[in-house]
């Protein structure tokens, strides 16, 4: 089994370097609620002003009383909030979570950038490197789910604008959600607790947060909880998050906008492919939450954990450990 000792991110977050755990958790959830309550607002702003002409005769209606108009106006704002508009101004409005994040980590817990992994050094190329293998990854399940009938591919969509914009959009969502859970909360795990409890922890409540979503189900959360634990190692063998970041964009945008499936329950609006995932297959593809509530994405997560714990001699040995904020690895 690999030892996992001399990563950067060990020897930049030593059991017993500072903090609680209790304190972490309590930063973790306020950040997540402020990021929530600041999100949502510029989600709803933009979705007020994107469909004000089909909103207002039913607040026109709602204010005049009318049976049933309320249930109309909510029913219609849900609608709107899964278009292109809506969609997009969810994702993009991640960077608010990169941004508290940040401010907690400096101005609060007085933490390096190196301790969170979000090091200068080779970042854009572990960044790319992070794409190219969440395509990889997600292209080996939905190859697995078609060739075993559980999903169909119906149509060619080409490349439209909103396809472009959902591609830079996950790279905003991806990013903040690694930042936010391998960067903030794994890495200040590893303080108080050892490797196996920080990556069990940050990854189930990683789970938790898409507790909420359309067509959850328990393998989902199971994967999801798989996917945090990949993503742990991962960012403990490379030494930084970039590569979870590009890895985690691209799972999400290649699953949501390259074949047309749903995003951990999510249908977006503008795919290359339109597929259909056949009823009858749901233990493999996940129904309507997509190829992540399906047990493919089980076995292929399990596979790459099993290769990141017994990978081949030298094999992605991690950077040096940055001990210190010098040498350029500021925010």
């Amino acid at each position: 089994m690999y030892s996992f000792r001399n990563s950067p991110l060990a020897e930049n977050n030593q059991r017993g370097s500072g903090g609680s755990l209790w304190r972490l958790l309590i930063e973790f959830l306020a950040i997540y609620l402020l990021y929530s309550l600041a999100a949502s607002t510029v989600v709803s702003t933009v979705v007020l002003i994107d469909s004000w002409q089909d909103l207002m005769p039913l607040f026109n209606r709602m204010f005049a009383g009318e049976a049933g108009a309320t249930e109309l106006l909510m029913e219609t704002l849900n609608d709107a909030m899964m278009q292109r508009a809506g969609l997009l101004t969810q994702l993009f409005s991640n960077g608010l979570l990169i941004l508290f994040t940040v401010l907690c980590v400096r101005l609060i817990d007085r933490r390096s950038p190196v301790s969170v992994g979000m090091t200068r050094r080779r970042a854009i190329p572990w960044f790319i490197a992070g794409i190219a293998a969440g395509a990889l990854l997600m292209g080996i399940v939905i190859g697995i789910c078609a060739a075993t009938g559980a999903v169909r591919v119906t149509g060619f969509n080409g490349i439209s604008a909103g396809f472009v914009l959902f591609f830079f959009a996950f790279l905003v969502q991806g990013t903040a959600e690694e930042v936010l859970v391998r960067g903030f909360l794994f890495t200040g795990s590893l303080r108080v607790l050892p490797l196996a409890g920080a990556a069990g922890l940050s990854s189930l409540l990683f789970a938790l947060m898409h507790w909420g979503n359309a067509g959850v189900n328990v393998i989902g959360l199971v994967n999801l909880t798989l996917f945090g634990v990949f993503a742990a190692l991962l960012s403990m063998r490379c030494g930084n998050i970039w590569l979870c970041c590009g890895l985690h964009a691209s799972w999400n945008f290649v699953q949501g906008c390259v074949f047309g499936c749903p995003t951990s329950g999510v249908f977006l609006t503008d795919s290359l492919f339109t597929v259909e995932l056949p009823a009858p297959r749901q233990l493999t593809n996940g129904g309507a939450f997509g190829p992540e509530g399906g047990i493919v994405v089980t076995q292929v997560l399990l596979l790459a954990v099993f290769a990141l714990l017994y990978p081949p001699k030298k094999f992605m040995k991690p950077d040096k450990p940055q001990v210190s904020d010098a040498g350029g690895d500021q925010f």
